[in-house]
């Protein structure tokens, strides 16, 4: 799932799993304003279906968040959410990885995107997850 920014930023998510695992394996990168983050990290899959719900709730009322987060704090988090009533759309959020004693962290704001791609990123998300691995392209 690439969402590319009306402003040159882009956010890219990348997915696997498998019936043995009851997690997701996210690949999470993200460019903006010449920085680049990327982070590897698991999704409790209870999340990603609460994740798909909300987003497919945005799609349809052009209101409204979906909210992901990962399984350790501090690692991910992606928002996409409604900027205005007429249903314009954005994404924010962070990038991270955490070790014992050290933290780094690309937070992202406001990254707006045509909402017109709001059903191809449903699509992808919700559908998708049982072929095990999937990137697409959201403009």
């Amino acid at each position: 799932m690439l969402i590319r920014g009306e402003d040159g930023g882009e956010v890219e998510l990348l997915w696997t799993a498998d019936d043995s695992r009851s997690d997701i394996r996210v690949v999470a990168r993200v460019y903006y304003a010449g920085f680049t983050g990327e982070t590897q990290v698991w999704v409790a899959r209870g999340e990603w279906a609460e994740f798909s719900n909300q987003l497919v709730e945005l799609e349809r009322t052009r209101s409204g968040e979906a909210v992901l987060n990962a399984m350790s704090p501090g690692e991910l988090q992606l928002r996409l959410f409604t900027t205005d009533r007429l249903g314009h759309v954005a994404v924010e959020g962070f990038v991270g990885r955490r070790g014992a004693s050290k933290e780094c962290r690309l937070t992202f704001s406001h990254v707006a995107f045509d909402p017109t791609a709001l059903p191809g990123l449903v699509h992808v998300v919700v559908n998708d997850l049982s072929s095990h691995r999937k990137s697409s392209a959201v403009e």
